[in-house]
């Protein structure tokens, strides 16, 4: 399974880790295990999250993975964050995350596609802040592979389409089931 650490470790809407993204304190921490049980193991996925954030594991190499994360001289809050979507696909029905084509797809099908679109365009940009969350969203919207469904941005769209917690949650449902 493909697992995503294309995400920013906040508390409080602050960042929290001192890497921007989950993925590059993963890789910089797999980078140092040079005497580890597992070093091809460790470099391939350092490798992989380093360039894409993203890596695919067997079971076994899950659980191998989970289990250094879990081992790290960081607090609770940071680990559980930092090993979220290793241990949940799904969390009450609902995916942690699709794929940017299949939410793309199921919008489409709900004929909601142009007014994602449009409400991104339309994301406020009067100060520093609200222009760097747009760009973000803009390319997270044409660029991303996955789409976290707890994510700031989907929050935001929710927010400027007038969507309730369940409608979103029914898209996100609704778009993990589609495979071609």
């Amino acid at each position: 399974m493909t697992y995503n650490f294309d995400f920013n470790i906040e508390k409080d809407g602050s960042p929290y880790l001192t890497s921007d993204k989950a993925a590059k304190y993963i890789s910089d921490i797999l980078y140092t295990r040079v005497s580890s049980d597992k070093p091809l193991l460790e470099s391939r996925v350092a490798e992989e999250l380093a360039s894409t954030s993203e890596t695919t594991l067997s079971e076994d190499e899950r659980v191998y993975i989970l289990n250094i994360l879990l081992s790290l001289g960081i607090d609770n809050y940071a680990k559980g964050k930092l090993v979220h979507p290793l241990v949940q696909d799904v969390v009450d029905g609902v995916p942690v995350r699709v794929t940017r084509w299949q939410l793309r797809a199921q919008l489409a099908i709900q004929n909601l596609e142009a007014n994602v679109t449009a409400a991104i365009n339309a994301l406020p940009d009067s100060t520093q802040a609200e222009q760097e969350f747009k760009i973000k969203a803009k390319y997270a919207w044409e660029s991303a592979n996955n789409v976290q469904r707890q994510s700031p941005t989907v929050f935001m769209i929710q927010q400027v389409l007038g969507l309730t917690d369940t409608q979103v949650d029914n898209i996100f449902i609704e778009a993990y089931k589609i495979d071609i």
